[in-house]
């Protein structure tokens, strides 16, 4: 016996819309966690970017750049947030506030070997952390956190924000993540038709499954 695939009624509200408007997104709390994660792999990681739809070309440029420079596939680098749908979930700002000049820009890279480069650099933060905390705790202490939530990132989630350590000399993909970044923002600044934003930032995950599954916990707890 041959079964069809099954569709949720929700999946329809999808129909012929490039990117989900906030109302439709809010109802991804009525269906399951399986659905919810493909909505979000096929919304939120695949596909042209909103802040790149008039120039997709110009995003695989830059996809491409970045990817030289972190020696990774291009595929393993995308965009999310507001750059990616055209306005931002994020429970801080006010939900709905449309990805205009100088937004962030949110890239993610999913690649397990850079993960565990970012791991290796961690761990030397940390030892470089403790060195400078013994000399003047005071300056270094607010760090500690960082530290604390860089754990827990790697061990249960599987990725590792590139901000959330330092620019600190000896951390070689850490240096390397925050020199291009730097550079990517400057270089979208003299570009024709390309979106100007006031800082770029990257996540590193382990594998697509903890990048999924993260974004689909991130985008549930946003719009409950």
């Amino acid at each position: 016996m041959i079964y069809p695939f099954e569709i949720n009624d929700y999946s329809l509200d999808f129909a012929e819309k490039h990117y989900p408007d906030l109302a439709t997104l809010k109802k991804i709390n009525l269906v399951s966690h399986r659905e919810r994660v493909d909505i979000v792999r096929i919304y939120f990681t695949e596909g042209i970017p909103f802040a790149f739809i008039k120039n997709p070309i110009l995003y695989e440029k830059i996809r491409v750049w970045l990817a030289k420079h972190f020696e990774v596939d291009p595929k393993s680098i995308s965009i999310t947030g507001s750059a990616r749908i055209g306005y931002t979930l994020n429970p801080n700002k006010v939900q709905g506030t449309a990805f205009a000049q100088n937004s962030d820009l949110d890239l993610i890279l999913v690649d397990e070997k850079f993960f565990n480069y970012m791991v290796d650099d961690y761990f030397s933060f940390v030892e470089q952390l403790n060195s400078k905390l013994s000399q003047n705790y005071g300056r270094y202490e607010h760090l500690l956190n960082n530290t604390l939530e860089i754990e827990r990132s790697i061990t249960r989630f599987g990725f590792i924000d590139q901000w959330k350590i330092p620019d600190w000399s000896g951390l070689p993909k850490v240096n390397i993540a925050y020199s291009h970044l730097r550079h990517l923002t400057e270089r979208m600044s003299v570009t024709n038709n390309c979106p100007r934003v006031s800082k770029a930032s990257i996540r590193i995950y382990k594998d697509w499954e903890s990048c999924v599954n993260r974004l689909s916990i991130n985008i549930n707890a946003a719009l409950k």
